[in-house]
């Protein structure tokens, strides 16, 4: 006869929200009893495999969309600083991510909840856009002044608007 894994109905238990082990047992047993033990060794089976369902249910989306935020937050800081020129490892990643937090008090790049993972993204992918918007209007004007240059003989004149050019990058 195979032993019971109390241990693990705990575990599972400890996981679950709003749940008890009495209205657990009672479900299972369709009220017949509210005791592990006076179970049967199918119906304790069928109860710790849904509570696993539950359990796996309940975290692996919210893991999944926490994890995704934080590689959407890490990547829209990475290219603000790769635009600016600043060192974009992950320890100064972090580090600008818990300062853009503010005074919230949250000690590492885990702690911060999704709801401002997702507002550090929107806040850095912007930043991102505009600059590159920004350098593009910029590129475009210059290359306008470039062509005047150059339909006007003013070479030299037409080489800084082209120096300047080269400068700009466009993401």
């Amino acid at each position: 006869m195979k032993t019971r894994n109390y241990n693990k109905f705990w575990a599972l238990l400890n996981k679950l929200p709003c749940a008890s082990k009495e209205e657990l047992v009672r479900s299972f047993t369709r009220g017949r009893t509210d005791s592990l033990q006076a179970m049967t060794q199918a119906e304790f089976q069928m109860m710790v495999a849904s509570m696993e369902g539950m359990v796996k249910h309940m975290t692996s989306p919210r893991d999944a969309d926490f994890d995704l935020w934080r590689k959407r937050a890490m990547g829209a800081i990475g290219g603000w600083c790769r635009a600016r020129n600043y060192p974009e490892g992950k320890e100064n990643i972090f580090a600008i991510a818990l300062r853009a937090c503010g005074n919230a008090g949250y000690k590492t790049f885990n702690d911060i909840p999704l709801n401002k993972l997702r507002s550090i993204y929107a806040e850095f992918a912007g930043k991102c856009r505009v600059r590159g918007n920004v350098a593009a209007m910029e590129r475009e004007r210059l290359q306008g002044l470039y062509q005047e240059a150059m339909d006007g003989e003013e070479y030299e004149q037409a080489a800084e608007y082209k120096r300047q050019m080269d400068l700009i990058t466009v993401n």
